[in-house]
């Protein structure tokens, strides 16, 4: 990459709640956002347990993505009106189905929220299953790094639902205990809401518009396995690859960790962890956000983003949530500990049904 990609501002509402450092508390202190499923009937025989927003929010029935994700347009900067947003999502308004105009339910969800924001530089949706988080903040980074915007925003979101829910619970996908990711007893992930806002900026936008940086994207790689529909290659070729992409646009020496995909089934795990081990054969900080927000689907790479600036901030990765005991090959990369970081940049990891990978490289910022 040729121009500096800025992180200039960052929000969410996960199952903790609102904002980035509530989730990195609660994900500090090992606590799960779990709770009981309501809205919408579960069988005795399947999980009971997802990671829904706080009832105290009080997002409406019909249209729950659009107003969690204008509840955290409160606090976005004022941006030009020509501004691109790029959406991460799979389903948006997956309660608008069956709807008169038989749109896809993400356009459901788009047209009506680019009226409400004001901006007119057109909007783009990426729709890559569980990798299209990190997908759209890597083509938003490449349009600006290539000179098309100085500007964009990056929406991710994905709410729990009974059409998603019933969808893992087909393939056995979930677990009806704990979701443990990279632990010997993983046997299954669970879900969660969640929705992230992020603005990125080159140079030239900071200087325009005083904005202060938090971050930046300073690589990315994306790849594909099409090893299975729904199962990605074991072996981790494709995301080692991705992660080498990424780490070449920046410094391959000064990684100091991963905040990986971890979903807590045996075969995503597996898959980061050869992959782990083909680059990183010695110790290297590891952690997944999902064994306390759930997988988030679409907004999973946002929430990473967030989490990796907080990490480099801070100067260590959170300790892996609900982790017992490391499966095998895991010892020197996770720990039920917060791990100290050495350099200020983090790899932030995701796959996607169709053995899509992408991987991120984020740097930190002087203060």
């Amino acid at each position: 990459m040729t121009e500096t990609v800025y992180i200039v501002h960052l929000d969410c509402l996960t199952g903790y709640g609102h904002g980035f450092n509530e989730c990195w508390k609660q994900l500090m202190s090992g606590v799960s956002a779990f709770r009981p499923i309501t809205r919408f009937a579960v069988a005795e025989d399947l999980p009971q347990q997802a990671a829904c927003f706080p009832e105290r929010y009080g997002f409406s029935a019909s249209e729950p993505a659009k107003d969690s994700i204008l509840y955290l347009t409160r606090q976005l900067p004022e941006v030009p009106v020509d501004t691109p947003v790029y959406f991460s999502l799979t389903q948006g308004e997956i309660n608008a189905l069956e709807n008169p105009e038989k749109k896809w339910t993400a356009e459901v969800l788009t047209e009506p929220l680019m009226r409400e924001l004001g901006l007119r530089g057109g909007h783009r949706i990426y729709s890559g299953a569980c990798a299209s988080g990190n997908m759209a903040l890597a083509r938003a980074a490449a349009a600006i790094d290539a000179g098309f915007t100085e500007q964009i925003l990056v929406i991710g979101c994905d709410l729990v639902s009974e059409f998603v829910y019933s969808g893992f619970a087909s393939v056995n996908a979930m677990t009806t205990g704990t979701c443990r990711p990279y632990d010997a007893a993983h046997d299954g992930l669970l879900l969660g809401d969640a929705a992230g806002i992020v603005l990125l900026a080159s140079e030239r936008a900071l200087r325009k518009y005083g904005w202060t940086p938090c971050g930046t994207i300073a690589g990315y790689g994306l790849t594909t396995d099409a090893f299975h529909a729904a199962a990605p290659d074991p072996e981790g070729s494709m995301m080692a690859k991705a992660m080498q992409l990424a780490m070449i646009m920046g410094d391959l020496s000064t990684v100091g960790g991963v905040i990986g995909h971890g979903t807590g089934t045996v075969l995503n795990d597996s898959m980061e962890i050869a992959a782990m081990q083909k680059l990183f054969p010695d110790p290297m900080p590891l952690a997944s956000v999902k064994g306390g927000t759930g997988h988030l689907l679409a907004a999973s790479g946002l929430i990473q983003l967030g989490c990796a600036v907080k990490a480099l901030e801070e100067k260590c990765l959170f300790p892996q949530t609900n982790l017992i005991t490391p499966q095998p090959g895991a010892e020197k990369y996770v720990s039920a500990q917060a791990q100290e970081l050495r350099t200020s940049s983090l790899l932030s990891l995701n796959a996607g049904f169709g053995g899509l990978n992408a991987a991120l490289l984020i740097t930190g910022v002087e203060k």
